[in-house]
């Protein structure tokens, strides 16, 4: 976003080219010095269909052919819409030159580039957290809640210990973020607000408001095994967020 921004559509490099198999056959066709072969490569001249390029290839037509197949695999050709939608709403407010004069911060910011990114643990993400609803002091509900509570404490530090393993992998700090937020690590400037723990009696699974963070956990599991096996089947099971 940023080097459309600055290049435009010439920030449309190889290495925005995501798809494997076209990455590969576009490297290829640039590290080839036998063209002859190519030529007539099913692969390449598939390839050459699909981008709309009718040319043959030669020594005078290679480089305009890798151009053109990079435009149509890369994704900065693919989300050039919304890219200039972003930099037009930011001319019109007077950002963009700021925007683009101050293009190291922008990117510290929302890139990471501060550094190397923090290694998510259990101890900062259990501070995210406000658990404040364990219901009446003494009554039987306190008592389940704050059990549960502590299950969720000791599921979020065994995630960390690469306990918490199901048959295809395991659920790591990450997986337990994202289940929450939909994020799979925190972002620069940090969340608004803390996360909300509560707690029902009215469900058997997990449940999670991604708008407002709050995570409901079911009472009756106050035994750490079963809320183990229920936890990592939530966060398994669930359809997953796409990461924008």
């Amino acid at each position: 976003m940023i080097a459309y921004g600055i290049q435009g559509m010439q920030c449309a490099t190889i290495e925005t080219v995501k798809d494997t198999k076209t990455k590969t056959i576009i490297e290829n066709l640039i590290n080839s010095d036998d063209l002859t072969k190519l030529a007539d490569d099913d692969a390449i001249n598939n390839l050459m269909t699909e981008a709309g390029i009718s040319l043959r290839l030669n020594e005078n037509t290679k480089n305009g052919i890798i151009k053109g197949l990079i435009m149509h695999g890369s994704t900065v050709t693919k989300k050039q819409a919304m890219y200039e939608q972003l930099w037009k709403g930011a001319y019109h407010l007077s950002l963009r030159t700021l925007l683009i004069e101050n293009q190291g911060q922008l990117e510290k910011i929302l890139c990471h580039k501060c550094g190397s990114t923090e290694t998510l643990r259990a101890e900062a993400l259990m501070k995210l957290f406000d658990i404040t609803k364990y219901g009446r002091r003494g009554s039987n509900n306190r008592n389940r809640s704050e059990e549960v509570a502590q299950n969720f404490e000791s599921f979020v530090y065994d995630c960390e210990d690469g306990k918490c393993c199901y048959t295809d992998g395991r659920v790591t700090i990450e997986d337990v973020l994202k289940f929450v937020t939909g994020c799979s690590n925190v972002p620069p400037g940090g969340f608004d607000a803390r996360f909300i723990l509560g707690f029902t009696e009215e469900k058997r699974y997990p449940s999670v408001s991604t708008c407002t963070f709050e995570v409901t956990l079911p009472l009756n599991l106050t035994e750490f095994k079963m809320f183990k096996d229920v936890m990592i089947e939530a966060i398994v099971s669930g359809p997953g967020f796409g990461q924008v």
